[in-house]
C-alpha cells in the first residue's frame, strides 16, 4: 500500500510532532544544565510552533508536561526576550490543566498570565490595526487595551467561567453567567454512537 488515507497521514503527523516535541522538551533540558540561556529559548519558540498542530480536545496532552516544563524553565530564568511566549505558554498550560480537570491549577495559569507585561507599544501593533485606533469612535476615541494586551479578555473570561465550576456554595445570579456555565456542559456533552461507532447528533 503506497498511499495513506487522509486519516493515516493526520495520525502520522501529530506522531511525529509528538516525537519531536518529546526531544525537545529533552533538548530544553540539556541546555538549562550546561547554562546556554540562548539555546533554552530557540528550543522554546520551536517547541511552541511545533505543538501548535496538536492544542486541540483530542491531543493537548501529548503537549501538556512538555509545555509545562518548557514554561518552568522560561520562568525559572526570567526570560524577558520571551515574555509574549511566556503568556502564551501560561494560557495554553491552563488550558491543559482545565481538560485534565485540575480547574485551581488552570485558575493559577491564567492568572499568571495575567500578571506578565505583555503590553506592547501602538508602533508594534501590525498595521491592520494601528488605522483602528485613530478612527472616529467619540470623543474618547477607541480604547486600546484590547489590542495591546490581547489575552486579558479571554483570561478573564476563562477565569469567570473556572470561578462558578469551582464554586460550590454559590451559583450565578447573572443570566448571562448561568448560560456561560450551561453552554461549558453543553460542549462536553458527546452523542451516542450508533452501531458503526459514529457519534449522533445531540438533537
Amino acid at each position: 500500500k503506497m498511499l495513506l488515507s487522509a486519516a493515516e497521514q493526520e495520525k502520522r503527523e501529530v506522531e511525529t510532532r509528538h516525537r519531536s516535541v518529546k526531544l525537545l522538551e529533552q533538548c530544553i533540558m540539556i541546555a538549562k544544565r550546561i547554562e546556554a540561556d540562548d539555546l533554552v529559548e530557540e528550543c522554546a519558540v520551536v517547541m511552541w510552533n511545533i505543538s501548535r498542530e496538536l492544542m486541540s480536545d483530542q491531543n493537548r496532552f501529548r503537549v501538556h508536561k512538555p509545555l509545562q516544563k518548557c514554561l518552568e524553565l522560561l520562568e525559572e530564568m526570567q526570560s524577558n526576550r520571551l515574555i509574549p511566549l511566556r503568556v502564551q505558554l501560561h494560557f495554553e498550560v491552563a488550558h491543559c490543566e482545565v481538560a485534565s480537570d485540575l480547574l485551581t491549577k488552570g485558575c493559577g495559569e491564567f492568572e499568571r498570565a495575567n500578571t506578565l507585561d505583555y503590553t506592547v507599544t501602538e508602533a508594534e501593533l501590525p498595521d491592520t490595526v494601528r488605522p483602528l485606533l485613530s478612527e472616529d469612535v467619540g470623543p474618547l476615541g477607541r480604547d486600546p487595551a484590547h489590542y495591546l494586551r490581547r489575552f486579558d479578555e479571554a483570561s478573564e473570561e476563562h477565569l469567570n467561567l473556572l470561578h462558578w465550576k469551582t464554586n460550590l456554595y454559590e451559583e450565578p445570579s447573572e443570566v448571562a453567567d448561568q448560560v456561560m456555565l450551561v453552554l461549558d456542559q453543553v460542549t462536553k456533552v458527546k452523542g451516542v454512537k450508533n452501531e458503526k461507532g459514529e457519534v449522533m447528533p445531540l438533537s
